[in-house]
Protein backbone atom coordinates (compact mmCIF):
# COMPACT_ATOMS: atom_id res chain seq x y z
CA UNK A 1 0.00 0.00 0.00
CA UNK A 2 2.69 2.41 0.19
CA UNK A 3 2.35 3.28 4.37
CA UNK A 4 4.77 -0.02 5.31
CA UNK A 5 7.56 0.92 7.44
CA UNK A 6 10.40 -1.88 7.53
CA UNK A 7 13.78 -1.28 8.85
CA UNK A 8 16.90 -3.86 7.61
CA UNK A 9 18.55 -6.07 9.69
CA UNK A 10 22.17 -4.70 10.31
CA UNK A 11 23.52 -8.13 10.06
CA UNK A 12 21.70 -8.09 6.50
CA UNK A 13 23.20 -4.44 5.48
CA UNK A 14 27.04 -5.83 4.42
CA UNK A 15 25.43 -8.89 2.31
CA UNK A 16 22.59 -6.33 0.83
CA UNK A 17 25.18 -3.77 0.45
CA UNK A 18 27.74 -6.28 -1.97
CA UNK A 19 24.35 -7.72 -3.63
CA UNK A 20 23.55 -4.70 -5.02
CA UNK A 21 26.68 -3.00 -5.50
CA UNK A 22 26.98 -5.84 -7.72
CA UNK A 23 24.14 -5.58 -9.67
CA UNK A 24 24.99 -1.49 -10.29
CA UNK A 25 28.06 -2.62 -11.17
CA UNK A 26 27.26 -5.47 -14.11
CA UNK A 27 24.32 -2.86 -14.69
CA UNK A 28 25.57 0.62 -14.68
CA UNK A 29 24.65 1.96 -18.08
CA UNK A 30 21.07 0.96 -17.51
CA UNK A 31 20.77 1.75 -14.46
CA UNK A 32 22.45 5.78 -15.41
CA UNK A 33 19.70 5.12 -18.26
CA UNK A 34 17.12 5.24 -15.83
CA UNK A 35 18.01 7.85 -13.50
CA UNK A 36 16.78 11.45 -14.33
CA UNK A 37 19.93 12.40 -13.06
CA UNK A 38 22.52 9.38 -13.77
CA UNK A 39 25.16 11.48 -12.21
CA UNK A 40 24.07 11.15 -8.22
CA UNK A 41 24.59 7.21 -9.23
CA UNK A 42 28.35 7.36 -7.63
CA UNK A 43 26.72 9.53 -4.73
CA UNK A 44 23.64 7.39 -4.69
CA UNK A 45 26.19 4.15 -4.06
CA UNK A 46 28.55 6.22 -2.15
CA UNK A 47 26.08 6.95 0.40
CA UNK A 48 24.66 3.65 0.55
CA UNK A 49 27.50 1.10 0.89
CA UNK A 50 29.50 4.06 3.50
CA UNK A 51 26.46 5.69 5.40
CA UNK A 52 27.03 8.84 7.71
CA UNK A 53 29.24 8.15 9.58
CA UNK A 54 32.40 10.29 8.22
CA UNK A 55 30.15 12.75 6.75
CA UNK A 56 30.64 16.34 7.77
CA UNK A 57 27.13 17.16 6.50
CA UNK A 58 25.76 14.94 9.47
CA UNK A 59 25.88 17.18 11.87
CA UNK A 60 24.28 20.27 10.32
CA UNK A 61 20.77 20.63 10.23
CA UNK A 62 20.09 23.06 6.88
CA UNK A 63 17.20 25.66 8.04
CA UNK A 64 15.54 25.69 4.75
CA UNK A 65 12.13 25.90 4.21
CA UNK A 66 9.57 22.68 3.84
CA UNK A 67 8.75 24.64 0.50
CA UNK A 68 12.28 24.45 -0.76
CA UNK A 69 13.60 20.95 0.08
CA UNK A 70 10.50 20.21 -1.91
CA UNK A 71 11.16 21.75 -5.17
CA UNK A 72 14.30 20.88 -4.41
CA UNK A 73 13.63 16.79 -4.68
CA UNK A 74 10.50 17.82 -7.51
CA UNK A 75 13.49 19.00 -9.79
CA UNK A 76 15.67 16.62 -9.03
CA UNK A 77 13.09 13.13 -9.32
CA UNK A 78 11.08 11.51 -11.92
CA UNK A 79 8.00 12.13 -11.37
CA UNK A 80 5.14 11.95 -10.05
CA UNK A 81 6.17 11.15 -6.56
CA UNK A 82 5.06 10.08 -3.42
CA UNK A 83 5.46 11.96 -0.30
CA UNK A 84 8.13 8.94 1.01
CA UNK A 85 10.11 9.20 -2.46
CA UNK A 86 10.17 13.07 -1.54
CA UNK A 87 11.62 12.48 2.06
CA UNK A 88 13.57 9.90 1.46
CA UNK A 89 15.24 11.66 -1.47
CA UNK A 90 15.71 14.93 0.95
CA UNK A 91 17.00 12.97 4.18
CA UNK A 92 19.21 11.22 1.43
CA UNK A 93 20.79 14.36 0.26
CA UNK A 94 20.86 15.89 3.68
CA UNK A 95 22.11 13.22 6.56
CA UNK A 96 21.26 15.23 9.24
CA UNK A 97 17.72 15.18 8.35
CA UNK A 98 17.36 11.33 8.40
CA UNK A 99 16.83 10.28 12.46
CA UNK A 100 15.58 14.10 13.43
CA UNK A 101 12.10 14.12 14.30
CA UNK A 102 12.43 17.73 15.81
CA UNK A 103 13.24 20.05 12.83
CA UNK A 104 10.85 18.59 10.10
CA UNK A 105 7.75 16.32 10.39
CA UNK A 106 6.02 14.13 7.75
CA UNK A 107 3.12 16.49 7.84
CA UNK A 108 4.95 19.27 7.20
CA UNK A 109 6.47 18.34 3.88
CA UNK A 110 3.01 17.34 2.87
CA UNK A 111 1.18 20.39 4.13
CA UNK A 112 3.73 22.40 2.05
CA UNK A 113 3.55 20.18 -0.77
CA UNK A 114 -1.03 20.70 -0.47
CA UNK A 115 -0.44 24.39 -0.27
CA UNK A 116 1.66 25.16 -3.15
CA UNK A 117 0.22 26.57 -6.47
CA UNK A 118 2.98 24.68 -8.81
CA UNK A 119 2.07 21.47 -7.23
CA UNK A 120 -0.77 18.56 -8.09
CA UNK A 121 -1.71 16.00 -5.65
CA UNK A 122 -3.33 13.13 -6.85
CA UNK A 123 -3.93 9.58 -6.17
CA UNK A 124 -3.37 6.59 -8.28
CA UNK A 125 -6.10 4.34 -9.77
CA UNK A 126 -4.32 1.56 -9.14
CA UNK A 127 -3.36 1.71 -5.43
CA UNK A 128 -4.89 4.58 -4.32
CA UNK A 129 -1.35 6.07 -3.40
CA UNK A 130 -1.25 9.70 -2.72
CA UNK A 131 1.34 11.22 -5.45
CA UNK A 132 3.32 14.75 -6.14
CA UNK A 133 4.03 16.04 -9.57
CA UNK A 134 4.74 19.83 -10.77
CA UNK A 135 2.03 21.75 -12.17
CA UNK A 136 2.36 21.40 -16.36
CA UNK A 137 4.10 24.84 -17.66
CA UNK A 138 6.02 25.38 -14.00
CA UNK A 139 8.85 23.79 -14.20
CA UNK A 140 11.20 26.27 -15.27
CA UNK A 141 9.16 28.80 -12.81
CA UNK A 142 10.21 26.60 -10.17
CA UNK A 143 14.32 25.28 -11.08
CA UNK A 144 14.32 29.37 -11.46
CA UNK A 145 13.25 29.56 -8.25
CA UNK A 146 15.32 27.10 -6.31
CA UNK A 147 18.30 28.43 -8.37
CA UNK A 148 17.94 31.73 -6.97
CA UNK A 149 17.28 30.77 -2.98
CA UNK A 150 20.16 28.80 -3.46
CA UNK A 151 21.93 31.00 -5.19
CA UNK A 152 22.08 33.62 -2.44
CA UNK A 153 25.35 33.70 -0.55
CA UNK A 154 23.80 33.07 2.71
CA UNK A 155 21.81 29.92 1.24
CA UNK A 156 24.45 28.74 -0.41
CA UNK A 157 27.68 28.54 2.75
CA UNK A 158 24.19 26.33 4.51
CA UNK A 159 23.73 24.38 1.56
CA UNK A 160 27.93 23.41 1.34
CA UNK A 161 27.43 22.58 4.97
CA UNK A 162 24.28 20.61 4.95
CA UNK A 163 24.41 18.49 1.73
CA UNK A 164 26.00 14.90 1.48
CA UNK A 165 28.74 15.96 -0.91
CA UNK A 166 29.50 19.25 -2.59
CA UNK A 167 29.52 17.64 -5.81
CA UNK A 168 25.65 17.20 -5.47
CA UNK A 169 25.10 21.21 -5.44
CA UNK A 170 25.88 21.46 -9.33
CA UNK A 171 24.64 18.21 -10.16
CA UNK A 172 21.22 19.10 -8.96
CA UNK A 173 21.28 22.85 -9.75
CA UNK A 174 23.21 23.46 -12.99
CA UNK A 175 25.21 20.30 -14.11
CA UNK A 176 22.58 19.54 -16.92
CA UNK A 177 20.08 21.36 -18.99
CA UNK A 178 16.80 20.16 -18.83
CA UNK A 179 14.51 20.25 -21.50
CA UNK A 180 10.47 20.03 -21.07
CA UNK A 181 8.11 18.77 -23.10
CA UNK A 182 4.28 18.53 -23.22
CA UNK A 183 3.09 14.94 -23.46
CA UNK A 184 -0.07 13.74 -22.66
CA UNK A 185 -1.48 14.36 -18.83
CA UNK A 186 1.58 15.72 -17.47
CA UNK A 187 4.92 16.87 -18.36
CA UNK A 188 7.62 14.89 -19.50
CA UNK A 189 10.69 16.40 -18.59
CA UNK A 190 14.35 15.12 -19.93
CA UNK A 191 17.96 15.78 -20.10
CA UNK A 192 19.93 17.14 -23.06
CA UNK A 193 23.13 15.29 -23.11
CA UNK A 194 26.33 17.96 -23.41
Amino acid sequence: TGKENFRIKNTLIQQLSARINSYVERSRALVKQSMLIPELLDTFMDRFLNGNESNQASNFKPHFSCKMLNYLALISVSPPSSLEQIILFITFMFPSLQNDKTSFKKQDFENALQKDEHIIEYYLATTGQKMFILREGSYPTVLQKVRQFFGTKNNLMELRKSIYSQDLINMLLYSDQRIISNSGEHETICLQQK
